[in-house]
């Protein structure tokens, strides 16, 4: 199994950076076919972050058609899979779990919030990552660049400088740490 789904993250990690819809559509027929087996835990978890990548990199492709939407059946989907992914994730004891995929779902997921405007939430995912693995550079990054969108949409101006010095410090933070592998 782990090989089929490394192969399957290869197809569509190929596809996000093509801008490849077909190519994306063919991946969630595959990832559908998979998940009709009684498939759970690590593996269950990845086929959804797959699934809501592939969402995303349609989203991504289709260009501003799905850019701050309330209503979008994409953004939709890719919110949904990553709560999915995350629930299957928090099943896997976290002493037990040698990936790193519990923070890439959670990061994902706060970034699809932040994507749709909702900061607030957004943040607390972050926080709630970077309280399990404080150098995970990823959601440090853009826990930051949400600082900076929610700081341009604050009717009170007065609060602006506190927000973009709180952004300004995550990211000098994140450039410190690198990005990850």
């Amino acid at each position: 199994m782990q090989e089929k789904l490394h192969h399957l993250a290869s197809e569509i990690d190929q596809a996000l950076d093509n801008g490849d819809i077909k190519k994306l559509q063919d991946a969630l027929n595959k990832i559908e076919e998979l998940s009709t087996k009684e498939i759970t835990g690590l593996y269950a978890a990845q086929l959804y972050f797959f699934a809501a990548n592939c969402y995303a990199g349609i989203r991504q492709a289709n260009g501003n058609a799905d850019s701050w939407a309330w209503s979008s059946p994409n953004v939709e989907k890719e919110i949904y899979c990553l709560r999915l992914s995350l629930s299957e994730c928090y099943l896997i004891p976290f002493e037990q779990d040698q990936s790193d995929l519990r923070f890439r779902v959670g990061t994902n997921l706060a970034n699809s919030l932040n994507h749709v405007g909702r900061f607030a939430e957004a943040i607390e995912i972050w926080d709630e990552v970077l309280n399990q693995h404080p150098r995970f550079a990823m959601a440090i990054s853009n826990r930051g660049h949400c600082l900076c969108w929610y700081a341009r949409q604050l009717y009170d101006t007065g609060h602006q400088p506190i927000f973009l010095h709180e952004a300004y410090k995550s990211i000098q933070i994140a450039l410190t740490l690198g990005v990850e592998e």
